[in-house]
């Protein structure tokens, strides 16, 4: 519906009438200096049996609260300025069931965020 393409446009989510999302999302210097992706950390989500091998990054990511999800991401880092990947969950919220997989092309777009947060 048109308002929630309005409230997810605020945030800097565009969804495409093809089906796909662009998100633009500002990292901090802080975490760009980070040694591991901030995947899934939440107060209702975790991440367990973390692997780095090479540019690969996997885990599991355990979803608890309102969202009861199990899943699995997969990341290449190809450069220090793109990564592409995969993340795959599966669950329940609110008591119907979520199957979601996703694809992830991410890119580094420029040193000053200006209005994306």
């Amino acid at each position: 519906p048109p308002a929630v393409r309005a409230q997810m446009a605020a945030r800097g989510v565009q969804m495409n009438r093809g089906g796909g999302i662009v998100a633009r999302h500002c990292i901090t210097p802080a975490e760009a200096e980070m040694d591991k992706p901030q995947v899934g950390q939440s107060k209702d989500c975790h991440v367990e049996n973390a692997k780095f091998a090479g540019k690969s990054y996997s885990a599991d990511m355990v979803c608890s609260g309102e969202m009861k999800m199990r899943g699995h991401v997969q990341f290449t880092f190809e450069t220090p300025e793109h990564y592409f990947g995969t993340t795959s969950m599966h669950g329940t919220m609110e008591g119907r069931p979520i199957d979601s997989t996703s694809k992830i092309d991410a890119r580094w777009l420029a040193a000053v965020c200006g209005k994306v947060k």
